[in-house]
């Protein structure tokens, strides 16, 4: 990330004036606290030492047991052997790399700007050509908050190597995600998993199912980073995945919860017209495109300083950001209270109003 841009961010989030669309966070209110509470309280008072203890990398069998078990419901075969706990969808990329040793990754034009950051400090370089490894977002696109069609499906699928990161699968509006790409090669994808969005962050609980050539000397790259991730997130998990139809349940709230959030957005986002945008069908964010020719960093600057409302800026998602981008952002609705938004799109349009008037 630019260190303006940065800087900007750190600003924003210590300032309770600025309305934030910010961040891409989930909505604190939707975390299970007492649920997280009871649960934790059981394993502590009644687990057994071993989950205080070191642990094997691959993670716990209870907890592989149950995401296997989850991911059969996307058609994906697979077994408590095949999966291993990581902290969280991050990690799991960063692993992907490190096993093929890659140097180089083709991405959409837009896609995640944290994947984005990681294979940049690997050396590995971002394009939107081929590559022998492709970094897709089939089920739920992040920012574009659509699915891929069957076109795309397929384009991805000529790659040699692809990593699916399914990180908002859960979140898909209408709860029909497309299967995964595993489900039709096996031996080529790299399924990423995660329970950041749909339970919280902090858990750090992510998962990997890779092509089976690979299981061993990710385990073993798993062994040598960190020797294993957090027993106790993971022991905490495992027991909020016991009740499949429960955790169904908590899934269609959350779609619930956030595709109002996103109604409500794009009634507000309805008031400018300069700007142009697609009504999200999942996930956290809309992605928002003006016809303006200024920097992020000038305009973001402006919009926090002069106008206390913020944005995750466009170049951020950019795989080749160019001098002549217009300017483009991400609104996340996920963690701004709904009655935020009314305020929050009228700043924003303040800011626009401003740049057009130069």
């Amino acid at each position: 990330m630019p260190p303006e841009i940065q800087r900007l961010m750190r600003q924003v989030a210590g300032d309770e004036n600025i309305i934030s669309f910010s961040g891409g966070l989930p909505s604190a209110r939707t975390f299970p606290r007492e649920q997280l509470a009871q649960v934790a309280g059981e394993v502590l008072r009644d687990g057994p030492d071993e989950l205080l203890q070191y642990g094997w990398p691959e993670g716990q069998p209870e907890l592989r047991e149950r995401i296997a078990r989850r991911l059969a419901r996307r058609g994906l075969e697979v077994s408590a052997d095949d999966v291993l706990i990581t902290n969280g969808a991050q990690d799991a990329i960063g692993f992907v790399i490190d096993a093929l040793k890659a140097r180089e990754v083709q991405t959409d034009a837009l896609t995640y700007s944290t994947a984005l950051d990681l294979f940049r400090h690997r050396r590995c370089e971002s394009r939107t050509s081929y590559a022998p490894l492709r970094y897709a977002m089939p089920a739920m696109h992040n920012p574009l908050g659509r699915s891929l069609n069957d076109a795309e499906r397929a384009e991805c699928l000529k790659n040699e190597w692809i990593i699916e990161d399914d990180a908002y699968a859960d979140l898909v509006f209408d709860g029909v995600a497309p299967p995964s790409l595993a489900v039709e090669a096996n031996d080529r994808v790299f399924h990423i998993g995660t329970l950041s969005k749909t339970v919280a962050p902090g858990l750090r609980v992510g998962w990997l199912v890779a092509p089976p050539a690979f299981r061993e000397k990710l385990r073993v790259l798993k062994n040598d980073q960190d020797l294993h991730s957090n027993g106790l997130s993971q022991a905490i998990a495992s027991k909020l995945l016991v009740d499949d139809d429960g955790f169904e349940v908590r899934l269609g709230q959350l779609r619930s919860f956030y595709a109002t959030c996103a109604d409500r957005l794009v009634s507000e986002l309805a008031r400018i017209p300069e700007v142009k945008f697609e009504a999200p069908r999942g996930a956290f964010s809309i992605w928002v495109e003006t016809p303006f020719a200024v920097e992020d960093e000038t305009a973001l600057r402006s919009a926090v300083r002069d106008f206390k409302v913020s944005w995750d800026a466009g170049r951020l998602f950019r795989t080749e950001p160019k001098h002549d981008d217009r300017l483009a952002f991400r609104l996340n609705y996920s963690a701004l209270p709904a009655a935020r938004f009314e305020e929050g799109v009228s700043r924003l349009k303040r800011v626009l109003d401003a740049l057009g008037a130069k």
